[in-house]
């Protein structure tokens, strides 16, 4: 009889395995569900990231792969050159960093370049995630630290590192969350592969980027608080250290090798009261809301009636997301005393530790401001983010009363959600603002260009780029290589950028050129462009007979018998092409000055697509006056005053 239950119950097993295996499954699913709630939550939140355009010297870069082309190198022979000195700028050692040039040339197209930095921002996340869970021993805590997570990241006017850097910030916290999750399973297994690759991963971000030489106190840290035993830490922390020791004898050895050529902002400045003040206002710039609380460069909005009337509906399903989530994590992340002091070590660490080689940079102390912070204020968010879940965790364990408690938490939900709300408007109009001096201009420019309004430019001529924006020394290799023309940018204070590259650099002008030596060299002609999104703005090209530039007049004034239009979008039937008609002294000074509209009914069509067209317009000046070529718009697009850079 038993042996005929035995086997009754081993098949009824077998058969019903399933059952167990489903009865498994949930905690899995269950985790995972709520794990991609939260990326959800963080993705929909930074999606305005997908809408920015190249930034800054992205710009250039961008162009990595033509540059390529034009001198016959192959794909693999510029990956190959990028590998082994992407990373290479005088006084520096992070060959690895080369990864960016990489990217660059493999993803052109901005929209994907930007989906794989966001993928990468998520990836991070998902770590930090593991990270939490393994030192503070609660998944529910860690999914609610991840959760909170976006509070923290607020885009800014500046060097910021979500918008701006190939994603070098959240490639190196991922290195480093790594680097420690793999240090602490060999401290809990013994298992010495472990170990190794820790090691190897670690090598890897300090050949990336030197802010994680200070990271070794982190590996030094977890060894310690797993084993608590200093000759542990003697033991495996060495191994560390001689991955640290490779990357500052790499360091060390190009100081030395370029000395006062090292490139200014990473020469080491020492000055105690900047050093402080400058570390300072990096440490401030990590806390949520200090960018919007200073304000620095005043391109915010402040009204509360704004806040209100811009609120999109995208902005309540983030916030709806994320109190769902609060409030069901926050019932079961539980900390005890030691897992508490573990999150607040940790988050310490992360928050100080990018911020104490900031401090030393001479370019930095003068550029930092309170609510600017530089590249690595990134991994501080998740160090602030780990110090405030620790120091609430700890002040809730004195609050006995439930109903206090869920007073403090509502409070806490109100105060994040807030948060949230504030942080998704200003990232758009920080995000509105880069584009409209980085990215529009680019786009008029480059759909100008696909439209032939630069096939009437002769292959011996000169390019004169016309500017005050601001573009003029980030743009003339992108110009360049729409029309494989020499590219002068000039603006109010004279010629300020050349460019004909590596490719032809015998031609550089000589010192002190005057505008004389332009017209002799073969044709010139003018032109300059604007735009304010990707579906309004222009760019106006002329063939000048002879130009003058006066830096304390601020014109460029140009003689010219007509001009060619791109209009990008629908041609507005009251628009019309206006300029200021000047006459000029025999020294040069402006004798009288006045404004000519020439009407959209004097335009002639060249040519017309789905995305613009092309016109021409006719001038008719006595040759005693010229155009005062920055007053040259058209009046159907305003242009607006861009605000200040850093």
């Amino acid at each position: 009889m038993e042996f005929l239950k035995k086997i009754l119950k081993k098949k009824i097993s077998q058969k019903y395995r399933w059952i167990k295996n489903q009865e498994k499954s949930p905690t899995k699913l269950y985790t995972y569900s709520l794990l991609f709630a939260v990326i959800l939550i963080t993705a929909l939140y930074l999606k305005p990231l997908l809408s920015s355009g190249w930034y800054a010297d992205e710009t250039s870069a961008s162009l990595s792969l033509y540059v390529a082309k034009m001198n016959d190198v192959s794909l693999l022979e510029k990956i190959k050159g990028d590998l082994m000195g992407g990373g290479k700028v005088p006084g520096r050692f992070f060959p690895l960093a080369g990864y960016a040039f990489i990217l660059f040339t493999i993803v052109p197209n901005v929209v994907t370049y930007k989906s794989i930095v966001l993928c990468l921002i998520l990836f991070s996340i998902f770590l930090f995630y593991h990270f939490v869970k393994r030192i503070s021993g609660n998944q529910h805590l860690a999914l609610l630290t991840c959760a909170i997570m976006p509070a923290f990241f607020q885009f800014r006017f500046f060097y910021d590192p979500i918008l701006y850097g190939s994603a070098l910030m959240p490639v190196t916290l991922s290195l480093t969350l790594m680097s420690l999750i793999l240090l602490d399973i060999f401290l809990e297994t013994d298992k010495w592969r472990f170990l190794l690759l820790s090691a190897i991963i670690y090598l890897i971000s300090v050949l990336t980027y030197e802010i994680t030489y200070a990271f070794i106190l982190l590996h030094i840290s977890i060894i310690f608080i797993r084993r608590r035993n200093l000759r542990d830490v003697l033991r495996y922390g060495i191994l560390f250290g001689a991955c640290l020791s490779i990357a500052v004898i790499g360091s060390m050895n190009e100081r030395i090798k370029f000395g006062a050529q090292t490139v200014e902002t990473y020469q080491i400045h020492f000055v105690p009261n900047k050093y402080f003040w400058t570390t300072l206002k990096q440490l401030y710039a990590a806390f949520p809301l200090s960018y919007d609380h200073s304000n620095p460069q005043q391109v915010l909005p402040q009204t509360r009636q704004y806040r209100l009337s811009h609120m999109q509906p995208p902005d309540l399903v983030v916030v709806g997301l994320f109190l769902i989530c609060f409030f069901y994590l926050i019932t079961k992340a539980k900390l005890n005393k030691e897992s508490r002091k573990r999150l607040l070590i940790f988050g310490l660490l992360l928050f100080i530790l990018p911020s104490l080689m900031i401090g030393l940079s001479g370019t930095f102390q003068y550029l930092l401001v309170f609510g600017i912070g530089y590249l690595p204020v990134y991994i501080q968010y998740f160090g602030v983010c780990l110090f405030l879940v620790s120091i609430t965790s700890y002040i809730s364990q004195y609050i006995r009363p439930k109903n206090v408690k869920r007073i403090l938490v509502f409070c806490l939900a109100a105060l994040l959600s807030t948060t949230l709300l504030v942080n998704l408007q200003n990232n758009r109009v920080i995000v509105e603002q880069i584009n409209r001096i980085y990215w529009y201009p680019r786009n008029v420019v480059e759909v100008s260009a696909k439209n032939g309004l630069f096939n009437q430019v002769p292959i011996n001529a000169t390019l004169v780029m016309e500017t005050d924006d601001g573009l003029s020394l980030d743009y003339p290799f992108f110009i360049y290589s729409l029309t494989n023309r020499e590219i002068f940018a000039i603006n109010s204070k004279g010629i300020v950028t050349w460019y004909q590259g590596v490719i032809k650099s015998k031609s550089i002008p000589p010192i002190g050129a005057s505008e004389k030596y332009y017209m002799d060299k073969g044709p010139v002609f003018f032109f300059r462009y604007w735009s304010d999104s990707t579906s309004k703005g222009y760019v106006v090209i002329s063939k000048v007979l002879d130009f003058q530039t006066d830096p304390k007049f601020m014109k460029t004034a140009v003689k010219t018998k007509s001009l060619d239009i791109f209009i990008l979008g629908d041609l507005d039937p009251n628009s019309n092409i206006s300029f200021n008609k000047i006459s000029l002294d025999s020294k040069g000074n402006v004798r009288t000055k006045s404004v000519v509209t020439i009407p959209n009914a004097d335009f002639t069509l060249l040519r017309r697509s789905k995305t613009g067209s092309v016109l021409r317009v006719p001038i008719e000046l006595d040759f005693i006056y010229w155009i005062d070529y920055q007053s040259l718009r058209l009046n159907a697009l305003p242009e607006p005053a861009y605000p200040n850079r850093y």
